[in-house]
């Protein structure tokens, strides 16, 4: 392996990206690193750009490491994205195969083999990386090292999905906290990264019985005890209540503006299955508003600032329901039990039909005639006609041909996001 002493100029490592893909080649003598592809299949994702800014957190890097580590990282995406191709490729390869016939018994050996070859591949890759990224540290740095890989144990949670899978620092990453901000909060999140690590190396082992991945998504699964199913819920419960006290913890030590944005990102990050916690940005009617070509800038940003101040309607109430369901996890009940309260969601449904008529009305007014038109027939000028016109019904979908007029389907928008378009 090549230590720190072995390193001449890490200047010299960055200029030459063949030297840093030649540390994947390097024999290692150290303990092997911990790896996690075991437990949570990344795919193309096993390093990326918030692997980078962990480490650089956590063993304060300088700017030649930073660099170095980058490369690193950068260098293992090709690899990883062959693998990715290597199992999918497989896996459609093996269910057209007609020796099968569809008997998922004949095929699932197979399967097994193509997972455990890839899967293979993939935890020496990620154990290169590791090894390698782990080379660049200096003595006083190596400290840091343990906070990193308590960032990667974290990303076991990622296959649990549900509200164990929330990762709280890129709620508070998303919302760009300035430094005093975020030293205000540091000690928080330190002592959720602590506690939350505990958590994960118990579930690690209660999550290695239902098998590798990705063999374990229609590999042969070990059958749990009802102690080892107990001890899976009741571990991802005490997951979630983590999740939820830290992050109204953080939340409530910041700025007025910053306590919504992070709230806006809490119900983006946990309640993403709920069309209730979407912009109205989009409705087709205002994507179909924003789409008119000849929109001023003026008049595109009024539109995009209606919408906004609809949504801010909306997010109060959206709010306070989410501090009911909070409420409801710390005290170790079902939050999705009882959502369905008929009071609650009819007001719910008012309040939204009645942001949604004001925010419609206040659109169509900042029209000019011209454009109303537009809106209203998806035509502009005349080359729009000639192409409309052009369009044979012949092989197409009967309902397709006016659907930019009648469709009503919403394009999902999360709130946390629709200020960033």
């Amino acid at each position: 392996m090549m230590g720190v002493k072995q390193i001449a100029s890490l200047k010299q490592v960055v200029a030459s990206a063949a030297v840093i893909a030649a540390l994947f080649f390097c024999p290692c003598v150290a303990r092997a690193q911990e790896t996690v592809s075991r437990d949570v299949w990344l795919g193309s994702q096993i390093f990326g750009v918030e692997d980078l800014e962990a480490l650089d957190r956590t063993a304060k890097l300088t700017s030649e490491q930073r660099e170095a580590a980058q490369e690193l990282m950068r260098s293992a995406l090709p690899q990883a994205r062959a693998l990715v191709v290597q199992w999918s490729r497989g896996y459609s390869e093996l269910t057209m195969d007609p020796t099968y016939n569809d008997d998922w018994e004949s095929i699932q050996p197979k399967y097994a083999d193509l997972s455990k070859r890839t899967l293979e591949e993939a935890v020496k890759l990620e154990t290169d990386v590791m090894t390698n990224l782990k080379s660049l540290l200096t003595e006083d740095q190596l400290e840091g090292w343990a906070g990193f890989e308590r960032h990667r144990r974290r990303l076991v949670l990622r296959s649990e999905g549900g509200r164990a899978d929330i990762d709280v620092f890129g709620m508070v990453r998303a919302i760009k906290l300035s430094e005093a901000d975020m030293a205000a909060i540091a000690p928080m999140l330190d002592s959720y990264e602590r506690s939350l690590d505990s958590m994960v190396q118990e579930f690690r082992p209660v999550l290695r019985l239902q098998g590798d991945t990705p063999s374990r998504w229609y590999g042969e699964q070990q059958v749990s005890t009802p102690e080892q199913q107990k001890q899976y819920v009741d571990l991802l419960q005490r997951i979630s209540q983590l999740h939820v006290r830290y992050a109204r913890q953080i939340a409530d030590a910041l700025p007025a503006d910053k306590k919504l944005a992070l709230q806006k990102q809490r119900l983006f990050a946990e309640e993403h299955n709920s069309d209730k916690y979407e912009s109205f940005r989009g409705l087709p009617h205002i994507r179909s508003a924003l789409a008119i070509r000849s929109l001023s800038a003026e008049q595109k940003s009024k539109i995009k600032q209606l919408t906004k101040d609809a949504d801010e309607r909306m997010l109060r109430e959206m709010i306070s329901e989410k501090n009911e369901l909070d409420l409801k996890i710390l005290a170790g009940g079902d939050p999705d039990e009882g959502s369905n309260d008929e009071e609650r969601a009819k007001r719910m449904r008012k309040l939204k039909y009645e942001a949604y008529q004001s925010l419609m009305t206040d659109v169509v007014a900042s029209l000019n005639a011209d454009q109303k038109r537009a809106y209203e027939t998806g035509i502009e000028e005349p080359a729009d006609i000639e192409r409309l016109f052009a369009r044979r019904r012949y092989a197409a979908d009967r309902w397709s041909l006016d659907r930019d007029l009648w469709d009503n389907d919403a394009e999902r928008m999360p709130l946390a996001t629709a200020d960033d378009e």
